[in-house]
């Protein structure tokens, strides 16, 4: 009996985990540079279009199709690319398991390469736990993500919010913001971050280099509305941290007064 609950609660745990709208963007895995006349010369290119493959990533979508260093991609999935954002924004929206073609050349010959997308890695820690979720936002859904405690309980929590630009807050690693969320976190605090519109796993939500203020303010709004109903949030202490422009979201992302505190 116990062997059959362990069971059912397990299939309940990846049900929860995988039943969500948001589907991981892949890892395509490989840095480009434009091609200069001395590349071109190099590896006697007939013209400049397309980009250098200057590294690939090991595990990555491109590893899995067998693109290499010097390799030149022309084209992602029949879309040309040749320059870098031709490039990066021919992979921007592909997700785990798509189905991705890369036309390349290599060694002077023509060449058409095949794989399923790899998913991004996950963020895992031995000294918490790493949450994802999603909120539902205009059209599509934001991602969220919760470092909290392993153990049982309701948590002090501290809202994240970023500076200017247009970036991911997935896998922040050695960043200045993943040693805040990671110091935070091994003190006990679970810590969230709402990914701006368009960034990281986020779907058919808006574009961050599109939108104004006032739409990504409403995205940190919408999520911090939805962290405010986990059970593992101790409603009593919760805090928004906001850095640089986010020093100016966070008192008005808490008009309801509803935080202890807004940093």
């Amino acid at each position: 009996m116990k062997k059959l609950v362990f069971i059912l609660l397990i299939t309940f745990v990846s049900t929860s985990l995988f039943s969500q709208n948001i589907t991981r963007k892949a890892q395509i895995g490989i840095r480009v540079a434009e091609i200069n006349d001395s590349v071109k010369t190099a590896l006697n290119l007939s013209s400049k279009d397309g980009v250098l493959v200057t590294s690939v990533t090991s595990g990555s979508t491109s590893e899995a199709a067998g693109l290499k260093v010097n390799d030149v991609v022309i084209k992602v999935n029949d879309v040309n690319t040749y320059t870098v954002k031709a490039y990066r924004d021919a992979v921007k929206n592909i997700r785990e398991n798509d189905k991705v073609k890369f036309n390349l050349i290599r060694n002077s010959q023509t060449l058409v390469l095949n794989a399923a997308a790899v998913g991004m890695p996950y963020e895992k820690s031995d000294k918490y736990d790493v949450v994802y979720d999603e909120v539902k936002f205009k059209d599509g859904y934001l991602r969220i993500i919760t470092t909290k405690p392993k153990s049982a309980g309701k948590f002090k929590t501290v809202l994240f919010i970023p500076g200017y630009m247009c970036y991911s807050l997935d896998n922040l690693g050695k960043h200045p913001y993943g040693q805040f969320v990671d110091k935070l976190s091994e003190r006990g605090y679970a810590v969230v971050r709402v990914e701006k519109s368009g960034m990281g796993d986020c779907m058919n939500t808006p574009d961050c280099f599109d939108i104004g203020y006032a739409t990504e303010l409403e995205g940190f709004e919408t999520g911090f509305q939805k962290i405010l109903n986990y059970d593992f949030v101790d409603k009593d202490n919760v805090f928004i941290f906001g850095h640089s422009l986010g020093g100016y979201q966070a008192p008005m992302i808490d008009k309801n007064k509803v935080a202890k505190g807004v940093i």
